[in-house]
């Protein structure tokens, strides 16, 4: 058909997670509006305009449940629904910095990606008060499975999970006065982390000291199509570049994206197996678990494409992301007063960086299973290079690194503006 129309539904899911929002955010974002008929003022149907008494039992509030202007506050009965449903309109909508939907003031012109979304208490075959019923009844469960079941399906919204991530201010207000590619005093090893994307790698070198203090020394991302070799170069140049006192012991790259898989294995190796091979004993590939029984372990590459044994085996490591991610959110969180165990940023990081690093929020469902929930209106990049740099420093033991018999104690306190008089060490 020379003009073919493709339909994705769905009832959207999780916030940020979801799917079908991803796909409505991406278009037109036009939702469904209805005029009130008490103050003809136009507003979006959302469940929590869905008022019933608290006290009544599930069969008064399927009776007496009625949706509520939120101009006006007037209660509309389910005998209007027919009238708004037949003189709805579409308005095109903005999703703010709060994370909720608001129309847009200066709405894009419509282009051949149309978006809608419609809410359940359009539907014509379920009334308010069967709504409301659901509803409440899931609320009295207190389950958080059959609660987000009915807001999903009934309510036709997405679902707010509150998961535990640190905010991305907590990461802006560990900054130190260190400007980037310095290293304080205290550092006593410097690992490095590789998040492999098609087009970019985004990268960050951490210093490391006593009981896995740690210092973000530099990140950045490198542009260039990673199927070819003119990024992988600027990479090895990073990695390699002289540091007068503390080299980079070793990086850890991501090598779950393949890339050129995408577009049907146009090269023949591994790219990110390539360049740990022209680095060997100081890049490794790695490969998350959401869980496993050891935080990490390494494991040997040594067949190639061709089924050729290799002389010069790869280590493969295998990382327990759940395990990793946790021990950085509670390394971001840890308190300013402790004299070692802090977790650092250079004065330079911007909040891109910031909002990157807790992208994703940890939930725990009702069974007790873990669950890491990436936010798709927000990159995680920079959080995988930063597990991926923990993890690097576990490998070499660093859990276990003593300070110098000669370095002060003072000197092993994270620099802070008032503490200037320290002198620094340029990398």
């Amino acid at each position: 058909y020379a003009r073919f129309k493709m339909v994705l539904t769905s009832t959207p899911t999780l916030e940020d997670a979801s799917a079908i929002q991803f796909h409505f955010d991406d278009g037109s974002r036009e939702m469904l509006e209805w005029q009130c008929p008490h103050c003809s003022e136009w507003f979006r149907p959302q469940s929590k305009d869905l008022i019933w008494d608290s006290k009544a039992t599930l069969d008064q509030i399927e009776q007496n449940a009625a949706l509520h202007c939120p101009h006006c506050g007037a209660g509309i009965a389910e005998r209007e629904k027919r009238r708004m449903n037949e003189n709805h309109r579409f308005t095109q909508y903005l999703r703010t910095s709060d994370g909720d939907y608001h129309p847009d003031p200066d709405p894009p012109p419509l282009g051949p990606h149309r978006s809608f979304w419609i809410s359940g208490l359009a539907s014509p075959w379920c009334s308010f008060g069967e709504i409301a019923r659901e509803l409440a009844a899931a609320y009295r469960s207190r389950d958080p499975a059959r609660i987000q079941s009915v807001i999903n399906t009934f309510a036709g919204e997405t679902w707010r999970t509150r998961g535990d991530a640190p905010d991305w201010a907590e990461v802006m207000s560990k900054r130190t006065h260190l400007k980037p590619d310095l290293c304080p005093p205290g550092a006593l090893g410097c690992t490095m982390g590789v998040d492999v994307q098609k087009n970019e790698l985004y990268w960050v070198i951490r210093a490391w000291g006593v009981n896995m203090t740690s210092w973000l020394v530099a990140h950045g991302v490198m542009f260039g199509s990673t199927e070819f070799d003119d990024v992988w170069q600027q990479l090895s140049r990073r990695l390699t570049q002289p540091i007068q006192t503390l080299p980079v012991q070793r990086c850890f790259i991501d090598s779950g994206y393949r890339p050129g898989g995408d577009e049907g294995y146009r090269r023949p190796d591994h790219q990110v197996y390539l360049w740990c091979r022209r680095h060997p004993g100081l890049a490794h590939p790695t490969k998350g678990h959401d869980t496993q029984s050891r935080p990490l372990f390494a494991s040997t590459i040594d067949i190639s494409h061709q089924g050729q044994t290799l002389k010069n085996a790869l280590q493969l490591w295998h990382l327990d992301t759940d395990y990793l991610k946790t021990e950085l959110y509670t390394r971001i969180r840890w308190p300013e007063q402790a004299e070692t165990g802090g977790w650092w940023v250079h004065a330079d990081v911007d909040e891109d960086y910031c909002r990157q690093v807790v992208s994703e929020e940890c939930l725990t469902k009702a069974s007790g299973h873990r669950q890491w929930i990436h936010r798709r209106s927000k990159p995680n990049h920079y959080l995988d290079a930063e597990v991926l740099a923990l993890a690097a420093a576990h490998s070499l033991h660093y859990q276990s690194l003593e300070a110098p018999k000669s370095l002060d104690p003072a000197q092993q306190h994270t620099p802070r503006e008032r503490s200037s008089h320290f002198s620094f060490r340029r990398l």
